[in-house]
């Protein structure tokens, strides 16, 4: 009759080589995270896009067919992807995922965001690369799709999609990271903050995309007159600042009273002496440079603003 086999001197070698293999399958979901919000990243700064992002030519044709593939396609696809992240990183069950397919399935969702966002920022790059005050913008009578408003427009929404995309996609990367420390309070807290942040930044995302499509389906005065009514107390301030600035440099009569009349009068019959007209003139150098002075306030209260613009104002003050 043979020994009694030692139940503890040998564990099963699949039971061994499993933990390292879910290690590294959360390590890949990890660094997609990260590449993820890294793509992000590029659009919103300087446009340096990486070899698998090419822009598309901006012709009028690829232009309006690229706003109808943005609108129909891309935009709702990436609203339902980041729409299934909060359902996949939920932490208590991606420690229970001993055979890895709960991870098989972000990293399939990962591959999907990667690609669409290609698609998108590739369209998109089309906007970066364009001037937004070129002389299209006094040319577009016949090339409504090309107009700046629209790229301008356009631009700064995908803008504002992509900080709040990045948002998410480092929580992701902060969930999978979380998944190599000890269960906590301290940690629970920490998770469940995370979870709060990367649902809301997820619902905003969600709003943004929707506004964004709404945008890019309005008739076009339409949006121009909502964007006028969101501007108008910007514009209002500035024009306010302005009129200080032209009441500066308007010289209003000084009242005077007997007395000075009296002084001001005998002083005439006495006539002006050399002394007086040095220091006349003395006076005209000091009102140029008073006049230089509110030209570059000008330049400063308009910064970013097209030369018309400042053109008009520092005319104003001219007037005057």
């Amino acid at each position: 009759m043979g020994e009694p086999t030692d139940p503890i001197s040998g564990p099963p070698k699949s039971n061994t080589s499993r933990p390292k293999s879910i290690h590294q399958q959360r390590g890949c979901v990890y660094q997609a995270f990260r590449k993820l919000n890294t793509k992000c990243e590029i659009y919103n700064g300087p446009w340096n896009p990486p070899d698998s992002i090419s822009s598309v030519k901006t012709n009028q044709k690829d232009w309006k067919a690229g706003l109808n593939q943005l609108q129909s396609h891309n935009l709702p696809l990436l609203r339902q992807q980041i729409s299934t992240l909060p359902k996949l990183l939920v932490p208590s069950e991606l420690r229970k995922d001993d055979d890895g397919s709960k991870l098989q399935r972000i990293t399939d969702i990962q591959s999907e965001l990667d690609q669409n966002l290609d698609q998108i920022i590739s369209f998109t790059s089309a906007v970066r690369t364009r001037s937004i005050f070129s002389s299209a913008q006094t040319d577009d009578n016949h090339r409504k799709e090309f107009k700046e408003f629209i790229r301008h427009g356009l631009c700064s929404r995908i803008k504002y999609l992509n900080d709040e995309l990045c948002s998410i996609f480092n929580c992701c990367s902060g969930t999978i990271r979380e998944l190599k420390k000890p269960v906590s309070p301290s940690n629970r807290v920490r998770r469940l903050n995370r979870r709060r942040r990367m649902i809301h930044d997820i619902t905003a995302a969600k709003k943004s995309i929707n506004q964004l499509t709404k945008w890019l389906t309005n008739h076009e005065i339409t949006n121009i007159q909502e964007k006028w009514k969101k501007d108008i107390p910007y514009f209002n301030h500035k024009l306010t600042r302005l009129k200080k600035l032209i009441n500066q440099t308007i010289d209003y009569p000084e009242v005077e009273d007997e007395d000075e009349n009296k002084n001001k009068n005998e002083d005439e019959d006495d006539g002006v002496d050399d002394g007086d007209e040095a220091g006349a003139d003395g006076d005209g150098d000091e009102d140029d440079g008073d006049g230089d002075e509110s030209e570059n306030q000008i330049d400063e209260l308009f910064s970013g603003h097209n030369e018309a613009v400042i053109s008009l104002a520092q005319s104003a003050i001219a007037k005057h």
